[in-house]
């Protein structure tokens, strides 16, 4: 399984094609812009401070400062609206009511009777 705490390639070019599309965005550097998304995943999926986030992944209030930013403007609302129709279906979770992709985003529901119970 690839890294949980960065974008793979695939997902960084469609990203990254959203990117150059919005007005209020400027990519320059691509690395450097990947490099700060890869720090938001990793933060996203720390669940930690910002503060703690490694300083190989950036000094942690500049990568805050940038995510507020394109919270302000937009940007994180555009990218899910853009992206929400393709799952990310690396690892797909089973529930016995629900199937969900590896984000939790549900794919389908399973409706059984009041009586059924989740214990297997």
């Amino acid at each position: 399984m690839a890294n949980r705490h960065e974008l793979s390639s695939i997902q960084w070019q469609v990203i990254h094609q959203i990117l150059q599309t919005l007005p209020q965005v400027r990519v320059g550097n691509q690395a450097r812009c990947l490099a700060f998304l890869n720090a938001v995943v990793w933060i996203l999926r720390s669940g930690t401070q910002w503060r703690l986030l490694p300083e190989s992944l950036g000094h942690w209030n500049s990568v805050f400062k940038r995510f507020s930013h394109w919270c302000e403007k937009g940007v994180w609302n555009e990218i899910h609206a853009r992206c929400v129709d393709q799952p990310d279906l690396q690892a797909v979770f089973i529930d016995i009511q629900a199937v969900t992709d590896a984000l939790g985003n549900p794919l389908d529901f399973i409706l059984t009777g009041g009586q059924a119970s989740d214990i297997g």
